[in-house]
């Protein structure tokens, strides 16, 4: 929810994903088109990528991002996830990255 409208702004979950190199949790976000450029991906991810190690067992946290998706790829290295690799999902190129050891930003 955005504080000022009290509208949802978008979300944030994590959770296994098959078909990545390793069973860890993938970090999943959206934004409304409306909430976009306010840093909202920024500090969801950053939440969870905090919260996973300090509340769990898991140590490795993976990211993906739709082929072409800038600001997406930007969101996740920004939190460490590297992004190197490419898949297919649902028969579309995505990049995906880990962060193994995710303590601190």
């Amino acid at each position: 929810m955005e504080l000022l409208s009290g509208q949802l702004a978008g979300l944030c979950c994590r959770g296994i994903k098959t078909g990545l190199p390793t069973a860890n949790r993938e970090v999943v976000y959206a934004v409304a088109d409306r909430f976009r450029g306010r840093g909202y991906p920024t500090q969801a991810t950053t939440a969870t990528v905090e919260y996973l190690p300090s509340q769990t067992a898991v140590t490795a946290v993976s990211g993906v991002a739709h082929d072409g998706n800038a600001a997406s790829e930007r969101v996740l290295e920004k939190r460490g996830i590297r992004l190197g690799g490419t898949l297919g999902i649902d028969e579309a190129p995505h990049h995906h990255g880990q962060r193994s050891r995710c303590v601190g930003p």
